[in-house]
């Protein structure tokens, strides 16, 4: 049974999975792309990273992992589709300690009439538009970036710059002047105000060249290992399938909305002052992709477990801030992992 300082939030942010596509960039025309019948690799999966970051081959065979791929043709512009909603969960707390709650909900008050939702809404924002969440796919090509934000009141469309991995929004060209800021008070509003509308849509484009291979890095679902040597080894890595609108089968390869998720909520200036800082998702270990390496942690006296121990005198900080870019990352990491939903238990010593 829960304790009754635990405080149980659901997530701010709900997508739906990425549907992949394959584009003619002279023609303009669509195809849906097909996860090709598995084949057994050879060598390190360097391009199959599992979501925790390692490798998880089969211990039976070191040397062979098995995996499903896809390759973009008939096209030559990989296209990516999902949708989702922003809700003000935040403010909704689920805990039975009233005292708790209080002052929860006054920290939330304080950080949204200082700014601070609006700073958080560049962040993710940012985050969504430099290609982050297409992680290898990005890193690999670079060229002929384009994201369309739509939603039932505006459509901005961003073009990054080409050789540019994870370019800052002042990088990126716009379809008008207030693109940027119209999408940020979108987000935020969103963030913090009930009765909005709350639905987005994003496509987005890169060229990777016809029939070349789309990594499957976050694509991908990876069916539980099988160390036995006397069984046969499971099929391994495999996509996660949508259905096919045109004929009912579910073969359409997707993009995991967990790994869209991990990559908006990837601040890095929220866990330390220093910028040269590796990606972080943000949970309330403050993990990196590199196992058991953490920049916050409850004996360091900087992770959420601290902070929740003195939501006060946080409260009390903020209410001295009077620019809203003044307000010290601790506070984004603090509303960030709220935003992201979980529970939050007391930490114990």
């Amino acid at each position: 049974m829960a304790s009754p300082n635990q405080l149980n939030f659901e997530r701010s942010l709900e997508i739906g999975c990425g549907y992949l596509y394959s584009r003619c960039s002279e023609t303009g025309r669509n195809w849906t792309l097909h996860v090709q019948p598995p084949r057994n690799f050879k060598g390190p999966p360097g391009d199959f990273a599992s979501l925790s970051g390692s490798n998880e081959q089969n211990l039976d065979t070191p040397n062979i992992h098995r995996s499903e791929f896809i390759r973009n043709e008939p096209g030559d512009t990989l296209r990516v589709v999902f949708e989702g909603i922003i809700l003000n969960n935040a403010f909704s707390p689920k805990t039975s300690d009233l005292s708790a709650k209080q002052e929860l909900l006054e920290l939330l008050d304080t950080y949204r009439d200082k700014g601070g939702f609006e700073q958080l809404a560049r962040l993710i924002l940012c985050s969504l538009l430099n290609f982050r969440w297409l992680r290898r796919n990005n890193k690999t090509y670079q060229f002929r970036r384009q994201l369309t934000f739509k939603t039932h009141h505006f459509k901005h469309i961003f073009t990054l710059p080409d050789w540019l991995e994870l370019p800052n929004l002042a990088d990126i060209k716009l379809s008008s002047p207030d693109a940027i800021q119209e999408c940020i008070e979108f987000i935020a509003t969103c963030l913090y105000k009930p009765n909005v509308d709350r639905w987005f849509k994003v496509y987005a484009e890169l060229y990777t060249g016809r029939g070349l291979n789309i990594f499957p890095s976050q694509e991908m679902h990876i069916d539980k290992k099988n160390n036995d040597a006397d069984k046969k080894h499971s099929e391994g890595r495999t996509f996660l399938k949508g259905i096919d609108p045109e004929t009912g089968r579910r073969n359409i390869p997707l993009l995991d909305e967990r790994h869209i998720l991990y990559a908006l909520y990837t601040f890095d200036s929220s866990y330390a002052e220093e910028e040269s800082l590796e990606l972080i998702n943000v949970n309330p270990s403050g993990f990196v992709e590199i196992e058991g390496k953490h920049y916050r942690d409850y004996r360091l006296g900087n992770c959420i477990f601290n902070y929740q121990e003195r939501l006060k005198s946080l409260t009390k900080e903020l209410q001295e801030i009077n620019d809203p870019a003044k307000i010290p990352n601790k506070m984004h990491y603090v509303v960030g992992c709220y935003t992201k939903g979980g529970l939050f238990g007391q930490k114990n010593e």
